[in-house]
């Protein structure tokens, strides 16, 4: 049987309709299963960054001790912070520990001067690290410190209002950014065996004069395995300077922390984790 030209012309128009509904599902279904697969890979690599971190801050920064301790030894003088590039598969890392405690503490110094002496301290101190980097302090209100247990300034956007990581972190050396100049973290007391010169002069003062530390740093080179008490000892300090700087300067440090920067074909990714006393403080970029 022959069918009518109209209804032919039909059952093509319908089959091409057919096979154009079918191309677009099939079209849909590809680009489904493409961006499935795309999450999936990307879930991939946010576990194995993930992984990375965890194992990476685990295993390393309960070592961040004997590392600094090395890292010293090595340079034959103080060092407040020490880099240490890592590369695991695809990944590029860098690994920068630090001595929180070799570090002026904030909130000591918020504690110990006013407001304004503490701004120019501040001030002193990031000059040292090349300056530059716009700081507002915003501590806890007291009450609330009081009532949480909380640090006066406990994370960095209290001090500066843009902390970006790579800002912060700076480089090795004479590139160090503010995060070397000083700390949020750890008992107060500043470790004279590793802290810089211009740290020493800023904690010290007004108890010792310039002359006074640079005696401190002549012995500090002479006897690296110095105590405290022997230490203020041999600066000749009276009975009132001497208790007022054993709250000040110690010689060991609790408190370590750890930058890492993470390279791959996503970009650059920042991490830091501190610990102290066996607590751990996280932050991520």
């Amino acid at each position: 049987m022959v069918l009518p030209r109209a209804r032919r012309g039909y059952i093509l128009l319908m089959t091409l309709l057919l096979i154009a509904i079918a191309g677009i599902a099939l079209a849909s279904i590809e680009r489904l299963s493409l961006t499935r697969a795309i999450e999936a890979t990307r879930a991939e690599e946010d576990l194995r960054r993930r992984w990375l971190w965890t194992t990476t801050q685990t295993t390393l920064l309960a070592q961040a001790s004997q590392i600094m301790e090395d890292a010293q030894a090595d340079a034959g003088q103080p060092v407040v912070q020490h880099l240490v590039p890592l590369t695991v598969g695809s990944c590029q890392m860098e690994l920068t520990f630090t001595d929180e405690q070799a570090k002026p503490n904030l909130n000591t110094l918020w504690n110990t001067r006013s407001p304004e002496q503490c701004q120019e301290t501040l001030q002193h101190l990031l000059e040292s690290t090349g300056g530059g980097v716009p700081f507002v302090l915003q501590p806890t209100p007291k009450d609330l410190s009081t009532l949480y247990g909380e640090a006066t300034f406990g994370r960095y956007g209290q001090v500066f209002p843009h902390p970006e990581p790579a800002v912060l972190l700076g480089g090795p050396g004479a590139t160090a950014g503010p995060a070397a100049a000083l700390t949020l973290w750890g008992s107060g007391q500043l470790n004279f065996h590793r802290a810089t010169p211009v740290s020493l002069r800023e904690v010290c003062a007004p108890i010792l004069g310039p002359a006074d530390v640079e005696k401190l740093l002549s012995i500090r080179q002479n006897q690296p395995a110095l105590g405290t008490v022997k230490l203020l000892t041999l600066l000749g300090v009276t009975k009132e300077q001497r208790t007022a700087l054993l709250g000040r300067l110690t010689e060991r440090s609790n408190c370590f922390g750890l930058w890492m920067v993470l390279q791959d074909a996503d970009g650059k990714r920042y991490r830091f984790a501190v610990t102290n006393g066996g607590a751990m403080q996280i932050d991520g970029w």
